[in-house]
Protein backbone atom coordinates (compact mmCIF):
# COMPACT_ATOMS: atom_id res chain seq x y z
CA UNK A 1 0.00 0.00 0.00
CA UNK A 2 3.40 2.39 0.95
CA UNK A 3 4.60 2.15 -2.86
CA UNK A 4 1.56 2.11 -4.06
CA UNK A 5 0.73 5.35 -2.43
CA UNK A 6 3.87 6.84 -3.56
CA UNK A 7 3.58 5.95 -7.39
CA UNK A 8 0.07 7.97 -7.02
CA UNK A 9 2.13 10.53 -5.28
CA UNK A 10 4.24 11.25 -8.26
CA UNK A 11 1.85 10.74 -10.67
CA UNK A 12 -0.19 13.38 -8.97
CA UNK A 13 3.16 15.91 -8.60
CA UNK A 14 3.46 15.43 -12.58
CA UNK A 15 0.12 17.55 -12.89
CA UNK A 16 0.14 19.90 -9.94
CA UNK A 17 3.23 21.50 -11.39
CA UNK A 18 0.86 23.70 -13.37
CA UNK A 19 -0.85 24.67 -9.15
CA UNK A 20 2.93 25.88 -7.61
CA UNK A 21 2.98 29.62 -6.82
CA UNK A 22 4.91 31.75 -9.41
CA UNK A 23 9.14 31.18 -8.20
CA UNK A 24 8.56 27.81 -6.79
CA UNK A 25 11.21 25.30 -8.72
CA UNK A 26 9.20 22.24 -9.22
CA UNK A 27 12.39 20.04 -9.78
CA UNK A 28 13.53 20.58 -6.23
CA UNK A 29 10.24 19.10 -4.89
CA UNK A 30 10.44 15.31 -3.83
CA UNK A 31 9.32 13.17 -1.41
CA UNK A 32 11.32 12.58 1.92
CA UNK A 33 10.66 8.73 2.40
CA UNK A 34 8.33 6.34 1.32
CA UNK A 35 4.70 6.93 2.86
CA UNK A 36 4.18 5.04 5.91
CA UNK A 37 1.24 2.96 6.34
CA UNK A 38 0.59 1.23 9.48
CA UNK A 39 -2.45 -0.20 11.79
CA UNK A 40 -3.31 -2.09 14.37
CA UNK A 41 -1.86 -2.39 18.09
CA UNK A 42 1.94 -2.49 16.33
CA UNK A 43 2.52 0.97 15.10
CA UNK A 44 5.66 2.63 15.27
CA UNK A 45 5.89 6.42 15.93
CA UNK A 46 9.40 7.12 15.43
CA UNK A 47 11.09 8.88 12.83
CA UNK A 48 12.85 6.06 11.51
CA UNK A 49 9.46 3.57 11.00
CA UNK A 50 8.62 2.13 8.28
CA UNK A 51 5.59 0.23 6.41
CA UNK A 52 6.41 -3.32 6.74
CA UNK A 53 3.99 -6.21 5.00
CA UNK A 54 1.80 -7.13 7.72
CA UNK A 55 -2.28 -7.28 6.75
CA UNK A 56 -3.62 -4.07 7.72
CA UNK A 57 -5.97 -4.37 10.46
CA UNK A 58 -8.83 -2.15 9.97
CA UNK A 59 -9.50 -0.34 13.25
CA UNK A 60 -7.32 2.38 13.55
CA UNK A 61 -4.83 3.11 10.71
CA UNK A 62 -1.82 5.73 10.67
CA UNK A 63 -0.59 7.24 7.72
CA UNK A 64 2.52 9.66 7.23
CA UNK A 65 3.83 11.37 3.81
CA UNK A 66 7.03 13.29 3.56
CA UNK A 67 7.86 16.10 0.90
CA UNK A 68 10.93 17.82 0.52
CA UNK A 69 11.75 20.83 -1.19
CA UNK A 70 15.46 22.34 -1.78
CA UNK A 71 16.76 21.32 1.91
CA UNK A 72 13.03 21.92 3.87
CA UNK A 73 11.50 18.85 4.68
CA UNK A 74 7.68 18.38 5.81
CA UNK A 75 5.59 15.98 7.34
CA UNK A 76 2.41 15.36 7.69
CA UNK A 77 0.31 12.25 9.37
CA UNK A 78 -2.84 11.77 9.87
CA UNK A 79 -4.75 8.44 11.87
CA UNK A 80 -8.35 7.46 9.94
CA UNK A 81 -10.47 5.22 12.35
CA UNK A 82 -12.41 2.70 10.67
CA UNK A 83 -13.94 -0.01 13.30
CA UNK A 84 -12.29 1.36 16.05
CA UNK A 85 -11.29 -0.51 19.16
CA UNK A 86 -12.85 1.03 22.45
CA UNK A 87 -9.62 1.82 24.29
CA UNK A 88 -9.14 3.94 20.80
CA UNK A 89 -12.51 5.75 21.01
CA UNK A 90 -11.43 6.61 24.90
CA UNK A 91 -8.18 7.93 24.33
CA UNK A 92 -9.74 9.87 21.19
CA UNK A 93 -12.35 11.97 23.24
CA UNK A 94 -9.56 11.94 25.83
CA UNK A 95 -7.34 13.94 23.75
CA UNK A 96 -10.31 15.94 21.96
CA UNK A 97 -11.38 17.54 25.61
CA UNK A 98 -8.02 18.46 26.21
CA UNK A 99 -7.65 19.90 22.55
CA UNK A 100 -10.80 21.42 23.36
CA UNK A 101 -9.68 22.42 26.63
CA UNK A 102 -6.68 24.35 25.06
CA UNK A 103 -8.44 26.21 22.14
CA UNK A 104 -10.85 27.38 24.92
CA UNK A 105 -8.11 28.71 27.18
CA UNK A 106 -6.01 30.60 24.24
CA UNK A 107 -6.31 33.99 23.76
CA UNK A 108 -4.48 36.14 20.92
CA UNK A 109 -1.54 37.68 21.96
CA UNK A 110 -1.55 35.86 24.69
Amino acid sequence: LADDTETLLFEAEEKATEYLPSGVDASQIDSAYTPIVQSGDNVDLTPSAESDDSILSYDAMLLRLGTRYKSYCANIARTYFVNPKHYHERTYKVMLDVYQACRNIMKAGQ
